[in-house]
C-alpha cells in the first residue's frame, strides 16, 4: 500500500519536485553517463518517468519498499533480522546524504540570510546597479547599505527537467528588501513622495530583471522605502 501510495504521489502530482529544486539533488538521465558516441540512442521517457526516474526523494522509498518486499519473498526467514539491520544501515546513510543538502537550502531561508550574487538573470548585480543610480540622484545625501533577505530558496533545478509543470512550482525565489534614503531638510512631502515612489520602482525593475523571455525565472519581491531627513524617519 505504501509502495502504490509513492507511485501514485510521484506520477500524478510530482510530489518532491520542488524539494528536489531547492536542493539541487537531482540524478541526471542515463544518456548523460554514456560515451557521446552513444548518446543519440539513448531512449527518451514520457514526463512523467522522468519526473520520477531523477527524484532521489521519491527513488529512495520505493527502492527501501521494494528492498522489504523482496526480503519477504526471498530471503529466508531467519535470515531476517541480519537484513534488516543492513537495510537500516543504508537507510540511515542514504537519508542522511539526501537531507542534507535540502537541511542547508530551507536553513538558509529560517535564518533570513541574504540571496547569492549570482541570483538567475543577474538580478543582484542589477539590483547593485539601482542602488548606485539612486545614491547619485540629486536629492539623496546618503543611502545606508540595504537589507535583503530571501523567504523562499531559490529553485535550482534546471527548467522543465523532470516536471511536467514548472510554472506550478511557484517562483524562483522571493525577496524582501528594505532601502533607507538620507534627504536634505528642505524638501517638501510631494518631492519625498515621488523621490520615494521612483526608488521602489527601480528597485521593483531591478529585482524582475531578466524575466519574461530571459533566462531570470519568476521572481515575487516585496521593496520598503525609508526616508530620514532631519532625525525623522517616514517609511512608505
Amino acid at each position: 500500500m505504501t509502495m502504490m501510495s509513492l507511485l501514485v504521489s510521484a506520477i500524478g502530482f510530482d510530489n518532491q519536485a520542488k524539494l528536489v529544486s531547492i536542493a539541487n539533488n537531482f540524478i541526471p538521465p542515463i544518456h548523460v553517463l554514456l560515451p557521446a558516441r552513444y548518446r543519440y540512442r539513448s531512449p527518451s521517457y514520457p514526463p512523467y518517468l522522468a519526473n520520477l526516474l531523477s527524484n532521489p526523494y521519491t527513488l529512495a522509498p520505493l527502492f527501501f519498499c521494494t528492498s522489504l518486499f523482496g526480503t519477504y519473498l526471498f530471503v529466508p526467514s531467519f535470515q531476517h533480522r541480519e537484513f534488516d539491520l543492513l537495510l537500516a544501515a543504508v537507510e540511515t546513510i542514504v537519508t542522511s546524504y539526501l537531507a542534507y543538502p535540502a537541511a542547508v537550502a530551507l536553513g538558509s531561508v529560517l535564518l533570513q540570510t541574504a540571496p547569492s550574487r549570482g541570483l538567475p538573470g543577474a538580478r543582484m548585480e542589477a539590483f547593485l546597479r539601482a542602488m548606485r543610480e539612486i545614491e547619485r540622484h540629486e536629492k539623496v545625501l546618503h543611502v545606508p547599505p540595504p537589507h535583503i533577505w530571501q523567504l523562499t530558496p531559490p529553485l535550482q533545478r534546471p527548467s522543465g527537467y523532470g516536471a511536467r509543470h514548472p510554472k506550478a512550482l511557484g517562483p524562483t525565489q522571493r525577496l524582501v528588501v528594505t532601502v533607507e534614503l538620507h534627504t536634505s531638510n528642505d524638501l517638501c512631502d510631494q518631492e519625498l513622495l515621488e523621490l520615494t515612489k521612483w526608488a521602489q520602482d527601480r528597485c521593483m525593475s531591478a529585482l524582475r530583471f531578466g524575466m519574461g523571455e530571459g533566462d531570470g525565472g519568476e521572481c515575487e519581491a516585496e521593496v520598503g522605502v525609508g526616508i530620514v531627513r532631519e532625525g525623522l524617519e517616514t517609511k512608505h
